[in-house]
């Protein structure tokens, strides 16, 4: 599906959304997608989207599982977060370990019935945020909403209109853009992609795609070189020319 190709071998299953976020379902049958794809340049990308320091944390303090079965740290500058799944069902314990006795938490709030409204503090872990990380997240998200397509749609994915995201799946140089919703709402537990073909009634064979994990939102265009109009107060936005493959 990504390259187009038939001697990559064609026995594995492709997850459209990592595994190691937890989904279970949205898998693509083997047959589609060849096996030195699914494991080359797609896992690499999968691993990105897994790596970026938002949803790393977020993978931890839900206690969501990794392809071998563990639960991963979370690890910053500053220290690490894990969590200590209970047997008895009971709500998990996290571990927030400062190192040199910073602490990565500061109480912002204390209230009458016990609870308290406590702030990140430490430094975000993950990759450093540069224009070309940015371009990797933005073609996992197409990779992923092209996959999703296929899903829906079987053989219209396969179209040549949707070319130019296979391309940029495998690495092509492109202009681009991604954005993500700067707030948090860390009572989000459920995740989702949700995907547009030819949102402007075109066949240009342009998808938008939004993913939101556990609170995480994330978006990107797989035609447009930048966010239409001016960025809206609370999101960030990164953006990445052809320059920044090199």
């Amino acid at each position: 599906m990504s390259c187009r190709r038939d001697d990559g071998g064609f026995t594995s299953r492709e997850h459209a959304f990592p595994e190691s976020l937890g989904n279970v379902e949205l898998i693509l049958p083997p047959g589609v997608v060849c096996d030195r794809c699914n494991n080359g340049r797609l896992s690499a990308l999968d691993k990105a989207l897994c790596d970026f320091g938002p949803i790393s944390m977020r993978r931890t303090m839900l206690g969501v599982r990794s392809k071998a079965g563990k639960i991963p740290a979370f690890r910053t500058g500053d220290g690490q977060v894990e969590h200590i799944p209970r047997t008895d069902g009971a709500d998990p314990t996290l571990i927030f370990s400062g190192s040199q006795g910073r602490s990565m938490l500061r109480e912002e709030a204390r209230h009458s019935d016990g609870r308290l409204e406590l702030r990140w503090a430490g430094a975000m872990g993950g990759p450093r945020m540069t224009s070309r990380y940015a371009a990797k997240l933005h073609r996992a998200l197409l990779k992923a909403a092209l996959e999703l397509a296929w899903l829906d749609h079987k053989e219209r994915a396969f179209d040549a209109d949707f070319d130019h995201i296979r391309e940029a799946a495998l690495g092509a140089p492109r202009d681009g853009f991604l954005t993500m919703v700067s707030a948090v709402d860390p009572n989000e537990m459920n995740s989702m992609i949700n995907y547009w073909l030819n949102p402007a009634g075109d066949d240009s064979g342009r998808i938008l795609v939004l993913m939101n994990y556990a609170g995480i939102q994330l978006g990107t265009d797989s035609r447009l070189p930048r966010p239409l109009g001016d960025t809206a107060p609370g999101l960030i936005t990164w953006r990445f020319t052809e320059a920044d493959y090199a």
